[in-house]
């Protein structure tokens, strides 16, 4: 047959080989999506019942013990007044920190892999309108690598 290209069907000898780098990308994202976590919630340490138990003075007797269900309850006592009013303007500012990640793994027909693995965000912030009219703001974006390694090729043919 003429014009026909050489085909051969031959079994995909790298297929372990991307099962594997996909374990590693799952596993470094695993990792990092851990570390984010510990980073962000790790250092926040309360101690609740703490707090609650050196609210009040320990009671002299049991009919005295008030739960915390109990004191959900209770009306909180009014809070002061702040002696001046601040202006909007400073008064109604915002911080807003926005941090993303993502991943991207590519496992495409020429038996080559690609992936990818990237942290941004953003920082803004924004003051309150002045005069009821003019309000400035600023925001600063970025997107940096976590892990990017170079484009791994199949088995040549």
């Amino acid at each position: 047959m003429k014009g026909m290209p050489n085909c051969t069907v031959r079994s995909k000898p790298g297929v372990t080989g991307r099962r594997r780098s996909a374990f590693r990308g799952m596993l470094f994202l695993t990792a990092g999506l851990s570390l984010l976590a510990l980073l962000l919630w790790g250092n926040a340490t309360v101690h609740a019942q703490e707090a609650i138990s050196q609210d009040r003075p320990t009671p002299a007797a049991v009919d005295e013990v008030i739960t915390p269900m109990e004191r959900s309850f209770e009306k909180a006592p009014p809070k002061e007044a702040p002696d001046k009013e601040l202006h909007p303007f400073f008064r109604d500012q915002t911080l807003k920190l926005n941090l993303r990640t993502y991943y991207k793994y590519n496992d495409k027909f020429d038996d080559s892999v690609s992936e990818a693995w990237a942290i941004g965000g953003s920082l803004s912030y924004k003051t309150g309108y002045l005069f009821d009219h003019l309000a400035f703001g600023a925001a600063v974006y970025t997107s940096q690598p976590l892990y990017a390694p170079m484009i791994t090729m199949g088995p040549s043919s």
